[in-house]
């Protein structure tokens, strides 16, 4: 009755490390799959950084442009607007 016992817990006891084992090595690629997430998104972070820096200059560029065309916009339109008080002023004098 003892041995029978003893056999059965035997038995338990190589099943159990059997599990055990398994468990392990599920633990294990578990953690070589993280390992690689964490690369993943450190790859990721490096690569947005790298795109607001591009998109930060390209900003400051685009504001830039934006100077620079309104210095060129606004003698343009200056004229404009001394020709048209200009036609104005020989229209009225022709009448």
């Amino acid at each position: 009755m003892l041995s029978q016992n003893l056999g059965g817990i035997n038995k338990q006891i190589i099943k159990l490390n059997s599990v055990l084992d398994e468990t392990s090595n599920e633990l294990d690629v578990l953690k070589s799959e993280i390992e690689g997430f964490d690369s993943t998104l450190s790859t990721a972070s490096e690569k947005i950084d790298k795109s607001t820096g591009t998109i930060s200059t390209s900003v400051g560029a685009i504001s830039e442009a934006s100077s620079q065309l309104n210095s060129l916009l606004f003698p343009i339109i200056a004229s404009i607007g001394i020709i048209v008080a200009l036609q104005i002023t020989i229209i009225a004098r022709r009448r």
